[in-house]
């Protein structure tokens, strides 16, 4: 089993080895790359195929295809490397050109127009003599990474929650099946009472009895198809909101669990998008940081420019016979202030993802832990009450047939019925909930963990 120290510990090693903090500044050296820490094990991200479920395939591909969330996140990676484009075209000189025309009289002699015209194309470049430049490049390219690991998390968390639906779909359709035979079982019983109390061979108590339990049984089943109506609407909202539903679904008696490993080691906490995405962010306001530190520095920018001067003919704007160049060199440190507080900004932004990624490892780690420990108990709950429904069948079919004998009182077999129905239900229930957490399993490990 998985020890939280172990995890915990484990990963700070491996991506911030050497992090550490006081209340003054954190010493960080960022990750330049991500690796396979995983290398006994593979790992299967499309693990819901593995359930053989075609339908389920089917409402997944088209959640992937439609769903805002992840539309929005895609379009989230887009802007951040248009961002980085910005940003690694300082890299380079930046070219301009212009081209300009102009009349002008002497109003008080009533002079001729004089006409001029002028064109210049000049190039400008800033030295990255400190690596500033640089700096600000590699910000966005974290940042950029950053963005594809949310948008892999939202992948994921899609899935998961697409397979989660659908799994309460066939518990909520088996539930609804159940609850309307006991209901038809439960009329024709009516049946057969009503036609024995007009023949005075029936106490009205039956009667009385008998439509009470119906009465009971018609209220849960309103109360199942109000939640089919939510379950419905809630796979709207993921996939379409035009989707319809096939009422020919499966079991989730059918469903047969893949299992979990719970052996796999604390590296492969790794292999999350949302771990990856904030050390992306540490590393993003890292070199933000360092960019704000080398805004004290001067920076060295160099021009050049052809021209034309000032030609008379719009043909003499095209003759660039002057060239001219220069050199500037600013000194952003006199302007203290403001330099020194945006440092600040950048410190506390730095710290702030320091935190950030400590607090999305430790969630990560509890999260799993607590969904392996949950799936034992589900799966020994599963047992048990499997084995509480074969109990309450068999007591339910003793009551019925110690009834057709005279030998027990209707309300006793009525209650053994129910008691029956209700310890399926509840076994149904168990499996759809041990369903829903192996499946949360595999999203929490961004996908199904085995040995090669």
């Amino acid at each position: 089993m998985i020890n939280s120290k172990v995890i915990l510990s484990g990963v700070l090693a491996v991506f911030i080895g050497g992090c550490a903090s006081n209340q003054s500044e954190v010493e960080f050296k960022p990750v330049e790359h991500f690796k396979d820490e995983n290398a006994s094990y593979e790992i299967d991200t499309l693990w819901y195929k593995k359930y053989g479920e075609s339908y389920l395939n089917k409402l997944v591909d088209q959640a992937l295809a439609n769903n805002y969330d992840l539309k929005t996140a895609a379009l989230n990676v887009e802007s951040a490397y248009a961002n980085l484009g910005l940003s690694r075209a300082d890299l380079f000189p930046t070219l301009s050109s212009s081209w300009s025309a102009g009349a002008n009289r002497d109003i008080s002699t009533g002079s001729n127009w004089n006409k001029t015209y002028s064109s210049g194309f000049n190039v400008s470049y800033e030295l990255d003599l400190f690596g500033k430049i640089r700096s600000a490049v590699n910000a966005e390219g974290w940042n950029a990474k950053a963005s594809e690991f949310d948008l892999e998390n939202t992948r994921l968390t899609l899935i998961n929650s697409v397979v989660s639906g659908y799994f309460e779909m066939l518990y909520l359709n088996d539930s609804l099946k159940w609850t309307k035979q006991n209901l038809s079982d439960y009329r024709e019983i009516e049946k057969i009472i009503k036609a024995k109390y007009d023949y005075g061979k029936s106490e009205q108590l039956d009667y009385r009895q008998i439509q009470n339990s119906i009465l009971g049984l018609e209220n849960k089943v309103l109360s199942i198809q109000k939640n089919i109506e939510d379950n419905h609407k809630y796979m709207r909202n993921l996939i379409s909101s035009s989707l319809q539903f096939d009422d020919n679904t499966d079991s989730i008696n059918s469903i047969e669990f893949q299992g979990v490993d719970l052996n796999v080691p604390y590296t492969a906490l790794a292999n999350r998008p949302d771990i990856r995405a904030a050390i992306a962010r540490l590393n993003s306001s890292f070199y933000d940081e360092q960019t704000a530190k080398l805004n004290f520095f001067p920076s060295v920018n160099l021009g050049a420019g052809l021209t034309n001067g000032q030609g008379v003919s719009a043909n003499d704007s095209f003759k660039l016979n002057f060239l001219s160049g220069n050199v500037s060199i600013s000194l952003p440190f006199l302007d203290y202030a403001r330099v020194e507080n945006r440092l600040k900004i950048s410190e506390i932004a730095f710290r702030k993802n320091v935190v950030n990624y400590e607090q999305t490892l430790s969630n990560a780690t509890n999260e799993v832990l607590n969904l392996y420990r949950i799936y034992q108990i589900n799966l020994a709950s599963l047992k048990n009450l499997s084995a509480a429904y074969d109990e309450k069948a068999r007591i339910a079919d003793l009551y019925a047939a110690k009834y057709e004998a005279g030998s027990s009182e209707l309300k006793d077999m009525l209650e053994a019925r129910t008691d029956a129905v209700n310890a399926k239900i509840n076994e149904l229930n168990q499996r759809y909930l041990t369903l829903q957490n192996e499946a949360a399993i595999y999203r929490a490990m961004a996908g199904k963990f085995k040995r090669k």
